[in-house]
């Protein structure tokens, strides 16, 4: 996108020194962002692995059944909640057919 917009203003400016100062505007811009960013990925990932608990294997496989079994009961609970509004209106429309 910057790559782009510095193409864009060095066709506007046909002054060679605004074209480079534009220019070096935008690759210092870039610059400190590249800087700032892969500074904050590295912070990031160092606290992904020291300061992160992970969860043991079994700790992982019970929440996993336990996630499991919660949505098949809600499953089942919005079949019903469907199956008892579909017949519902089925015969709603049955006594005005």
């Amino acid at each position: 996108m910057i790559g782009g917009l510095f193409f864009y203003l060095s066709g506007i400016f046909e002054n060679k020194i605004v074209s480079f100062l534009t220019g070096s505007f935008l690759f210092v811009l870039l610059f400190f962002i590249y800087i700032k960013t892969n500074k904050y990925i590295r912070q990031c990932f160092y606290d992904l692995l020291n300061k992160v608990t992970w969860p043991t294997w079994k700790e992982l496989q019970n929440s996993s059944v336990v996630v499991a079994v919660t949505s098949l009961i809600i499953a089942g609970i919005i079949y019903l909640m469907d199956s008892v509004f579909s017949r519902s209106l089925d015969i709603f429309y049955n006594i005005f057919n």
